[in-house]
């Protein structure tokens, strides 16, 4: 009638932990979703901070100059959310310290917000 053996070792994952993984995995994927455009535009704003570095390093100048090659570098990227007054430019030890931090945050659902925060800095041999 019945048979008396037992299953055979059985494999894989059931429906509802199928189901439960892709909750995650989507969970982060839409986190990842919104949150690529500011990782873009920390990429552009490290750019010209290392623009910056390269184009003054060693060289004499002056804040101002330094503030408006950020200012056309801002432009140039289409960087729209910072402003170069945002950028501290400031004496450090006979030399200049830029710098620039922010945060962002991005609405995730409902009362839930991601924060992103953003702190870079480069210093310029004078």
């Amino acid at each position: 009638m019945f048979n008396s053996q037992l299953p055979q070792k059985q494999r894989g994952i059931t429906g509802i932990a199928m189901v439960v993984i892709l909750g995650f995995v989507s969970m982060v994927g839409y986190a990842g979703f919104i949150l690529i455009p500011i990782y873009l535009e920390t990429t552009k704003v490290d750019a010209i901070l290392d623009d910056v570095k390269v184009k003054f390093d060693g060289k004499p100048t002056s804040v101002g100059s330094i503030r408006n090659a950020i200012g056309k570098r801002l432009n140039i990227e289409s960087v729209t959310s910072i402003k170069e007054k945002d950028f501290v430019i400031k004496p450090v030890n006979r030399n200049l310290q830029v710098s620039v931090a922010f945060d962002r945050e991005v609405r995730y659902g409902g009362n839930l917000y991601l924060l992103v925060k953003y702190d870079n800095m480069v210093e310029l041999g004078q």
